[in-house]
C-alpha cells in the first residue's frame, strides 16, 4: 500500500513538474482566468460526447471479446469500463484503466489470456486509427499548404504496425530451446507470454473484426477532435479542424505514456508544442488540457458511484 502511495504521488509530481516548466511559457494566473471565463454551453457539449465515448468504446470492445467466445452482456462491460475509467483518473497515463478492465473481467470469467489479449487488441487497433486519422489529416495539411512535416513519420509507424500484424503470427517462439531455463514457473509465464503473442497478432481475427472494429475506432478519434474543437470554441478561440485532426491523436498517444498520473501535464505540454505555432496562446493550451482533464473525471463520477456501491 505504501509504494502504490508513492508511486502514485511520485507521478502526480512529474505532472506537475511538467506544468511548472511550462509555467515559463505562459501566465497561470491568465490561464486560471481563462478557465472560469470558459463558456459552460460548450463544456456540457463537450461533456456530453465523452459520455456518449464512454459507450462507444466498449461496442468496440465487445466485438473483440464475441469472436474469442467471451460472450459478456453488454450492460457489465459498459460497468466495468466505468468504474476502470474512474480508478483511471488517478492511475499511470491511460493504462490503469485497461489494467483494472482485465483484472475485473478474470476475476469473474477465470480466462486471462482472452481477456489481456482482446484489452491489449483494443488499444492496438484503437492507437491504430489514431495514427492513420493524424496521417490523413497531415496528408490534407501539405494538400491545402498546412507544411506541418508529419506525414512521413506517421507513415513509418503505421508501416510497423501493419508489419507487427503481417509478420508476427510468422514467427516461431519455442522456449523449450531455452535450455538454461530450469524454473518451471519462469517457462510457465514465458508460455503464458507467448500464448498471448499469438492471440493477440491473429491475423485471422484481425481481419474478422477489423472492418468494424477500425470503422468504431475512426468515429472515436473524430469525436475527441471534436471534444477538443470545442473546448478552444468554450475559450473563445476557433481553430481549424484539420489541425486537431493531426495533433490531438498524437497527443492523446503522448498521454498514454505513464509518466504522470492520467497523462497531466504530458497532454498540456504537446498541446502547447503543437498549438502556439499557429497563433493559439500557450495558456489556452494549457487551460484546454486542463478542462479537457476536469471533464474526464467528471464523466467518471458514475464508475465511482457504481465502484462505491459494488464494495457496499
Amino acid at each position: 500500500m505504501v509504494k502504490k502511495i508513492i508511486s502514485v504521488s511520485i507521478r502526480l509530481l512529474i505532472g506537475i513538474a511538467i506544468l511548472l516548466f511550462l509555467s515559463n511559457s505562459f501566465n497561470l494566473t491568465d490561464a486560471l482566468r481563462a478557465i472560469l471565463n470558459a463558456n459552460l454551453y460548450w463544456i456540457i457539449f463537450s461533456l456530453f460526447i465523452i459520455l456518449i465515448l464512454r459507450v462507444i468504446v466498449v461496442i468496440r470492445w465487445k466485438i473483440i471479446l464475441d469472436y474469442q467466445k467471451l460472450i459478456i452482456p453488454f450492460i457489465e462491460l459498459v460497468k466495468i469500463n466505468y468504474v476502470s475509467s474512474a480508478i483511471g483518473q488517478v492511475l499511470p497515463g491511460g493504462i490503469g484503466g485497461d489494467v483494472l478492465r482485465g483484472y475485473k473481467l478474470t476475476i469473474k470469467y477465470k480466462q486471462l489470456s482472452n481477456t489481456t489479449s482482446s484489452i491489449i487488441l483494443d488499444r492496438i487497433l484503437g492507437i491504430g486509427s489514431m495514427i492513420i486519422v493524424a496521417f490523413v489529416g497531415s496528408i490534407i495539411a501539405d494538400i491545402i499548404g498546412l507544411k506541418l512535416n508529419l506525414s512521413l513519420y506517421l507513415a513509418a509507424i503505421l508501416f510497423l504496425l501493419v508489419l507487427f500484424f503481417v509478420v508476427g503470427h510468422k514467427i516461431n517462439i519455442n522456449y523449450k530451446s531455452l535450455s538454461n531455463i530450469k524454473s518451471k514457473r519462469i517457462l510457465t509465464i514465458l508460455k503464458k507470454l507467448e500464448e498471448l503473442y499469438y492471440s493477440v497478432t491473429d491475423v485471422n481475427k484481425v481481419k474478422t473484426i477489423f472492418l468494424s472494429v477500425f470503422s468504431i475506432s475512426i468515429v472515436v478519434q473524430l469525436l475527441r477532435c471534436l471534444i477538443f474543437y470545442l473546448l478552444f470554441l468554450a475559450f473563445g478561440h476557433s481553430i481549424d479542424f484539420i489541425y486537431l485532426l493531426i495533433t490531438i491523436p498524437i497527443t492523446l498517444i503522448l498521454s498514454i505514456i505513464p509518466i504522470s498520473i492520467s497523462g497531466l501535464g504530458v497532454r498540456e505540454g504537446a498541446l502547447v508544442y503543437f498549438l502556439t505555432s499557429i497563433g493559439i496562446p500557450a495558456e489556452i493550451c494549457i487551460g484546454v488540457g486542463l478542462l479537457f482533464h476536469v471533464l474526464q473525471i467528471v464523466a467518471s463520477l458514475p464508475g465511482i458511484m457504481m465502484w462505491i456501491f459494488e464494495k457496499k
